[in-house]
């Protein structure tokens, strides 16, 4: 599903900007 994606997306960006 393409939301799926988009969550995913989302959540590794998340997960990005936390670690900096």
């Amino acid at each position: 599903v393409v939301w799926m994606k988009v969550e995913l997306c989302r959540l590794m960006e998340e997960k990005r900007s936390a670690d900096l």
